[in-house]
């Protein structure tokens, strides 16, 4: 695992649920394997306390979990165990764990299903740009690990991915990996049409346990192991050195870690450009930035654009602040210009001459843009 690049990089780097997400399909599996060989009534209870909390680590474990599922039906064994008497505890211990998100489900559906626009349904040549896309996901997840298994492996590992004999007898991993691929290849013929290769990471997780479960004993030679324990020692190096590197503020192409940031100048700026309190506004790709800013003005409320469902209340006469990530764009972006004028009525007239004064004239690349205005807030916020 330390060769697949979003688990032992991206996941220090930037991953947070899809962290939780890994962990969650790894219990799973094991939890699985533990009641096919056991199927005591605590065995019973455990799989559905771990696939509740599955289910609240992140959307797509749902696939792991149908992928789980229908390996299991085409058993004899796991189909015996389904319809045992217990499974009804298994899904009593997951309706409780999840019933707390699905109530807000009921109550927040808009804001629960904001995410699926991220997969493009229908648009960007489909079905064929959903299957191109799912292939780069796939081969991008699982790089450079594939590589290194191809240099070293070479046609073992070809002959290994098509292997039949690995995984459990009642729980086949190549069996699962196929219903999986069945399941995405539907998704991308239903409409989606863009994959990420961090979506993988609760899905492919068993790849290369099931390559390596695989492969034959007479290619696991002294030497082939030695190579690969070898790169995987390399790639835990470069990450923990390049992790270390990250915390002070050195150009590299890595980017700066988010501990290097200087939210305390941040603050400070925006406290010499007139807030003191009011309501702090950032976009979704700033909420780190938002947050920090949150923990130093305790009294203000913070609005994300296009998170927060509902038009805030605000207290007449109180400060705005407007906070952007700087990197990836110099100028306010249209997203947030559209919320403070239709969501808080400011004249656009009085953000611009605010914009031009305070950024002199831009926010310099690589920095967070701030733009405070003081005193523009109304009761109504303009709503």
């Amino acid at each position: 695992l330390l060769l697949i690049a979003q688990l032992a990089w991206e996941a220090q780097r930037d991953l947070s649920h899809s962290v939780i997400a890994v962990t969650m399909a790894a219990a799973s599996l094991y939890a699985l394997l533990r009641w096919l060989e056991r199927p005591s009534t605590g065995a019973y209870l455990l799989v559905g306390l771990v696939f509740g909390l599955g289910l609240l680590s992140k959307y797509n474990y749902v696939l792991f979990g149908a992928s789980a599922l229908l390996v299991l039906l085409s058993t004899a064994r796991g189909h015996m165990l389904l319809f045992d008497w217990r499974i009804l505890l298994s899904l009593l211990v997951t309706a409780v764990v999840i019933l707390p998100h699905l109530l807000w489900l009921l109550t927040d559906r808009e804001l629960a299903t904001g995410a699926l626009h991220k997969l493009d349904f229908g648009q960007r040549g489909w079905p064929f740009s959903g299957i191109g896309s799912l292939a780069l996901a796939v081969l991008d997840f699982l790089a450079p690990w594939w590589l290194v298994m191809l240099l070293i492996f070479r046609r073992d590992f070809v002959r290994a991915l098509g292997g039949s004999s690995c995984g459990d007898a009642d729980f086949s991993l190549r069996r699962y990996l196929l219903f999986l691929f069945g399941l995405l290849l539907a998704l991308a013929l239903l409409g989606a049409s863009h994959f990420k290769a961090r979506w993988m990471l609760p899905l492919l997780l068993v790849v290369p346990l099931y390559v390596v479960a695989a492969l034959d004993a007479r290619a696991l030679s002294r030497k082939r192991v030695r190579f690969y324990a070898a790169a995987c020692l390399a790639a835990a190096v470069l990450v923990l050195s390049t992790t270390a590197w990250r915390l002070y503020d050195w150009p590299i192409p890595a980017g700066r870690s988010a501990l290097a940031e200087a939210h305390d100048k941040v603050a400070a700026d925006a406290v010499e450009q007139g807030f003191r309190r009011g309501a702090i506004v950032a976009e979704p790709e700033s909420l780190r930035l938002a947050g920090n800013l949150r923990l130093r003005f305790p009294d203000s409320l913070t609005l994300v654009a296009g998170v927060n469902p509902h038009a805030p209340v605000c207290t007449a006469g109180r400060d705005l602040l407007v906070a952007w990530d700087g990197d990836r764009q110099m100028e306010m972006p249209g997203l947030l210009r559209t919320l403070l004028v239709e969501e808080l009525g400011l004249d656009p007239g009085e953000i611009d001459a605010a914009f031009w004064t305070q950024t002199e004239p831009r926010v310099p690349r690589g920095k967070p843009g701030v733009l405070v205005i003081p005193g523009s807030l109304d009761l109504e916020c303009g709503s």
